[in-house]
């Protein structure tokens, strides 16, 4: 009777062993992929992400304190930076495409001015006042270069104290030359 319930034993642990072993390896599987689920989530909506204008977009924070949830909000943070600097760039370009656009239109009116009313104008003059746009324009793109240096190296910055007031007075001064033309 002992080998006999031996023999119905191992027959049922040969039958029952990989069915319990792939009964429990399926649940393991779903339960695997039920508690993945939030991080595919976020996944899939970051993979949505094409383009600095699409930056707005946020992941879905499941509820709770959890890994994930952390994961999903630290993402909304990091979205939420790069939404900003991308801001910022643009705001800066186009602070930057207006500052060089000011001193080429002043230029543009000298030349004008100059070809329509050559008996009008003081070339000394007008050349000292092209020539000192232009040194403003090279200055600009110097510091755009320098700028693009110190993203790409990291480059510490400086920070020094101006006269507002001074560099305001200067640049008023300068302005009505140029208007003089």
């Amino acid at each position: 009777s002992v080998d006999r319930a031996t023999e119905v034993v191992s027959g049922l642990l040969l039958l029952g062993y990989p069915l319990v072993l792939l009964t429990v390896a399926l649940t393991a599987y779903w339960l695997t992929g039920k508690s993945l689920a939030p991080v595919e989530g976020i996944r899939r909506q970051v993979a949505t992400i094409e383009s600095a204008r699409e930056l707005s977009a946020r992941v879905p924070v499941p509820r709770g304190d959890d890994e994930i949830a952390r994961l999903a909000t630290t993402m909304n943070f990091m979205l939420a930076r790069l939404q900003a600097n991308a801001e910022a760039q643009r705001q800066f370009v186009g602070d930057a495409s207006h500052e060089l656009r000011s001193p080429l239109a002043t230029i543009r009116v000298a030349h004008e001015v100059a070809t329509l009313h050559p008996e009008a104008m003081d070339w000394a003059t007008t050349s000292r006042e092209v020539l000192a746009e232009l040194d403003r324009i090279d200055l600009l793109v110097a510091d755009l270069l320098l700028m693009a240096r110190a993203d790409e190296h990291g480059l510490p910055l400086r920070l020094d104290a101006r006269d507002v007031a001074g560099l305001l007075d200067a640049e008023a001064r300068r302005l009505s030359r140029v208007g003089g033309i």
